[in-house]
């Protein structure tokens, strides 16, 4: 559960113009169900997706490269689950289409696609096992190619951890729609 600090952020997401596509893998997905707890977030929210599943998300992988040379934690990950997001909604129709009902006149330049991968403690888990997630950000026009990548280390609790991760992916999309006015 957000905090009431985070809950006044997520309202501010809400008012902003920006539409969201999340994909969380292994990590993270405390997020969505937080944020659309609050209302307003299913104008916001485009769709989320949990490939949780390591053959599923390889699948994924493996639509944008060597899946075999892509940790399911990692970087390429990261971008590659964002990328995909992008790539589903825009295969429902044209962004820009303004009949298209689905995205009702979406600005490209106002979708962002967020995904994070993590790997988060767990229970008998090997000693030296790294806590680590990676969040991407994407937008969906194509004008604009800028991801924003952020490497977390963790070293807690599962359930804190996911509090933790959730914190960050607010944070950044708190930044983005605050500081990306087009």
């Amino acid at each position: 559960m957000f905090t009431s600090t985070q809950i006044e952020l997520v309202k501010k997401i809400n008012a902003s113009p920006y539409k969201i596509i999340l994909t969380t893998a292994g990590g993270g997905s405390s997020f969505v169900g937080d944020f659309l707890s609050i209302s307003g977030g299913s104008n916001t929210i485009l769709g989320a997706f949990v490939p949780y599943d390591a053959q599923i998300t390889a699948t994924i992988l493996s639509f944008y490269g060597d899946a075999e040379n892509i940790k399911l934690v990692s970087k390429d990950c990261a971008e590659c689950l964002c990328a995909h997001s992008i790539d589903l909604f825009e295969s429902y129709g044209d962004f820009t289409d303004e009949e298209n009902e689905l995205f009702l006149g979406n600005e490209p330049s106002k979708v962002i696609s967020i995904s994070c991968t993590a790997s988060l403690a767990k229970d008998n888990e090997r000693e030296g096992r790294i806590h680590e997630a990676y969040i991407s950000l994407l937008f969906a026009d194509s004008m604009r190619e800028e991801v924003l990548i952020e490497h977390i280390l963790l070293n807690s609790t599962r359930e804190n951890e996911e509090k933790e991760l959730a914190a960050k992916i607010l944070d950044i999309l708190v930044k983005v729609c605050e500081t990306n006015e087009r």
